[in-house]
């Protein structure tokens, strides 16, 4: 396993607090046959002088180009990995000191093409580890089970993440899927996973908190002005191609309504949270319905009065009844609600 060559891509735009801090966490893995490829994606701040330094250290390949976005960068990185296995790792995020070496250990013993684990949040002061809601080591997907079940295991193995995973390069390469979303959407690790997951990958899980993730104050995505709904379409449309090139049955497209489901409840929870007044509510609300209408046109098995979640409690419950509603009251409920949440949270 030492002899294993492990490819660690780190994009990076605008993280010179930070990036020190992440690629020494790399250069301090107990797995030391590593490739490291640094991408300066346009960082306009000190990022690049930083990680010139670093090229002494042989392992380092540091590629210095203008802003092409998150994804273009991580496929560079990709197309210019050599490991059997790589991953990826946000310049503003950290290594557990042995994520490399407990991930492909995981990958050799159990021959697997990706491997997940937990994380770890932490701040100043501040330090909370979460675990993968699943409930087994090892996942052997094939059409039917990824059929019947592809939104558990997309919630289980946190497929909307791809700073958690480790990948075989054969296999990623080999399925020729790509990171692809342009940069004015939200989703491009959701979709690659998503994707690659059609392809029907072995996957093991090592369920520590191998991935160290800052939470840096300010730097989440604001995604009022952010075209989601545009950008879940653009998503699902790509799913649902892949697929029938795949010759999935009729059944996956049954069953991905459920994660069609989850992207909706984050639109709706964007326009919930992020609206400063009921008409800000309702010109967002209806612009988000007709293309939610017009897409299950298309669509119809993710028509969103087919979209039905028992499981759904207190606050989920209401944004669940807004997805469905054919009108915009419910929306505003839960936007009235919201806001008197927050106010009683600052109350204490």
């Amino acid at each position: 396993m030492e002899h294993t060559l492990v490819t660690v891509i780190i994009p990076v735009h605008n993280t010179e607090k930070y990036i020190v801090d992440c690629i020494k966490s790399v250069l301090a893995q107990s797995h030391k046959n590593l490739e490291i490829i640094i991408i300066n994606d346009g960082s306009t701040d000190g990022s690049e002088h930083i990680c010139k330094q670093f090229t002494v250290d042989e392992r380092v390949t540091f590629v210095n180009r203008e802003n092409w976005g998150l994804s273009r960068t991580r496929q560079q990185g990709i197309d210019m990995a050599t490991g059997e296995f790589f991953c990826n790792l946000d310049s503003d995020d950290m290594l557990d000191s042995k994520f490399v070496e407990k991930m492909l250990d995981a990958a050799i013993k159990t021959n697997a093409d990706i491997v997940a684990c937990g994380r770890k949040d932490f701040d100043s002061g501040y330090e909370e580890s979460f675990l993968l809601s699943a409930n087994k080591n090892f996942y052997a997907l094939d059409k039917n089970r990824v059929s019947s079940e592809f939104d558990t295991i997309a919630a289980e193995l946190w497929l909307s993440d791809s700073w958690n995973k480790l990948y075989r390069t054969d296999f990623v390469k080999n399925s020729n899927v790509k990171y692809w979303l342009n940069n004015k959407y939200n989703g491009t690790d959701l979709s690659f996973n998503h994707l690659l997951c059609l392809h029907c990958p072995q996957i093991a899980v090592v369920n520590e908190p191998l991935l160290l993730h800052r939470i840096v104050m300010g730097s989440r995505v604001h995604r009022k002005n952010k075209p989601l709904q545009e950008g879940f379409e653009l998503i699902t449309e790509r799913e649902f191609t892949e697929a029938r090139l795949l010759g999935y049955p009729d059944a996956f497209y049954e069953r991905y309504k459920y994660s069609y489901y989850i992207f909706l409840k984050m639109a709706v929870n964007a326009i919930i949270c992020e609206s400063e007044n009921t008409a800000e509510v309702r010109e967002r609300w209806k612009k988000y319905r007709d293309m939610a209408v017009s897409f299950s046109v298309k669509y119809p098995v993710l028509a969103p009065d087919n979209l039905k979640n028992k499981q759904c409690k207190g606050f989920d419950r209401i944004i669940h009844k807004a997805i469905i509603s054919p009108n915009v009251r419910g929306c505003i409920f839960a936007y009235r609600l919201n806001k008197l949440r927050n106010w009683k949270n600052k109350k204490r």
